[in-house]
């Protein structure tokens, strides 16, 4: 057991290691960017797993509207 948490401070340490060295080579607006991204996928990733046809791909598109075009005369 003391192995592991020996294991696990050590890759806390390298991840803290590299996310310092990310931080010095890159700009903090990209940074911010990418923080944005990230938040917005996690958000798209948990509306797809409550309601999975919220974003449907080109395939499924004229399948899911099947609504009839109130503009065209019958």
């Amino acid at each position: 057991m003391e192995e592991t948490e020996k294991e696990i401070e050590s890759m806390k340490a390298a991840s803290e290691e590299v996310s310092r060295q990310f931080k010095t080579l890159i700009d903090a607006n990209d940074l911010d960017s990418l923080k944005h991204l990230q938040l917005l996928m996690s958000m798209k990733a948990k509306i797809m797993a409550t309601y999975p046809d919220a974003f449907p791909d080109e395939s499924t598109k004229e399948v899911f509207d099947q609504r009839p075009d109130l503009e065209v005369p019958q």
